[in-house]
């Protein structure tokens, strides 16, 4: 099974996600709702989920407080940010941190229960729309060296790594065996000379790699 605590002052909308998410998911169980960051905190002081869905906006302490708090405490815990917007320096702040995810809160369940799945499997999983508006763009710096290492298939890989695609649906997009997908994402970071997903789409943006 995997433990879920659900934070957000919303009471409507996080009782009704606990309902949906474990209809969907016979896996998952919802250990504990939270209104707000102080109980989170307190709340895994005293026992241990495996993945929290956390609210940004809340009172007292809100979710970028409680994810510095909680990943100071835990490292290891998997954190995704929840939001109704898709221009959000406080989300910003918490992937930064260390949080695993940012999610829009009128996503589909289906795509809800995806990003757990990816988040669970160590990857980060972020809503594709707002990737760009999301990472804050800067001046170019001039081309790195690893500009023109990169392979075609590594260019396509990297392309949709930027597009917060994950690992499985890299596969299906490029027709590649997953496995396949996974040893180009690791030349990628060895590479671009990065350890995670934001790194690589952080820099995407920077470049201006892949503006339409």
């Amino acid at each position: 099974m995997i433990k879920v605590l659900l934070v957000d002052d919303q009471k409507l909308f996080i009782n009704s996600l606990k309902v949906v998410l474990e209809s969907i998911r016979p896996d998952i169980r919802i250990v504990k709702i939270c209104y707000d960051g102080t109980t989170a905190v307190e709340y895994c002081r005293h026992h241990e989920p495996d993945i929290v869905l956390m609210d940004v906006m809340m009172p007292g302490m809100d979710g970028v407080r409680a994810t510095e708090e909680l990943l100071r405490l835990y490292p290891e815990l998997k954190i995704i940010m929840l939001t109704t917007f898709d221009e959000d320096l406080y989300v910003q702040k918490a992937l930064d941190l260390g949080a695993k995810g940012y999610l829009l809160k009128d996503m589909l369940p289906e795509e809800l229960s995806a990003a757990i799945d990816t988040v669970m499997g160590g990857a980060v999983s972020m809503s594709p729309s707002v990737v760009k508006k999301l990472l804050v763009k800067k001046n170019p710096p001039d081309s790195p060296a690893w500009f023109n290492e990169l392979t075609r298939k590594e260019w396509e890989v990297l392309r949709l790594i930027s597009q917060g695609y994950d690992n499985r649906e890299i596969a299906e997009e490029a027709h590649l065996a997953r496995q396949t997908v996974k040893n180009y994402v690791s030349s990628i970071y060895e590479k671009l000379d990065v350890r995670d997903r934001m790194q690589v789409m952080r820099l995407c943006i920077n470049l201006e790699l892949f503006d339409d």
